[in-house]
């Protein structure tokens, strides 16, 4: 197929690559959604709960710190919950970059042939130069192990959830 900037829209091979970033996406999502599981878990439903689902990740997150740092419970399970989810806006800046940002299979001084070395993220509103391009690439190794920190921390999330005190309407 014809390709964009130098990079191959839709070829044979990219299979791991596309694979990768599916995973990343479908993983990060069971963190996002710890975010509702826990307000729900600390606050209960209501309107601050109501509130909580019309924000964004972050705005959710910094919901559930501020309902973290102020439950009865111990300071190392507060000092563990709040690592976690120090983690989780960590890896959420690399999600939304690749969720958010226009992407490309990149083969470095080769043809489009069989799996590519990385996956470009275009970024063309802070480039300069004459260009006006910028962009980082990604390894496949390193989506792999976005991955499974992503798998990781959803699953050390969940299990810190279960550590917490029920809201009293619940």
């Amino acid at each position: 197929m014809s390709g964009f900037a130098g990079h191959e829209i839709n070829p044979d091979g990219a299979g791991p690559t596309l694979f990768a970033v599916g995973k990343l996406i479908v993983n990060f999502g069971a963190i996002e959604w710890q975010t509702y599981v826990w307000i729900r878990r600390m606050r209960g439903v209501g309107p601050e709960y109501d509130s909580a689902l019309g924000r964004m990740f972050a705005g959710r997150v910094e919901i559930v710190e501020k309902l973290v740092a102020a439950a009865p419970i111990d300071a190392t399970l507060r000092t563990e919950c709040l690592a976690a989810w120090t983690d989780a806006r960590g890896l959420a800046t690399l999600r939304n970059k690749i969720a958010h940002s226009p992407v490309a299979l990149v083969w470095r001084n080769r043809d489009a042939v069989g799996p590519p070395d990385g996956l470009a993220i275009l970024d063309a509103k802070s480039a300069t130069g004459p260009n006006r391009s910028k962009h980082e690439v990604l390894a496949l190794a390193t989506l792999s192990q976005a991955v499974d920190q992503a798998v990781g921390l959803a699953t050390r999330l969940e299990a810190l959830c279960e550590r917490l005190p029920l809201a009293p309407s619940l």
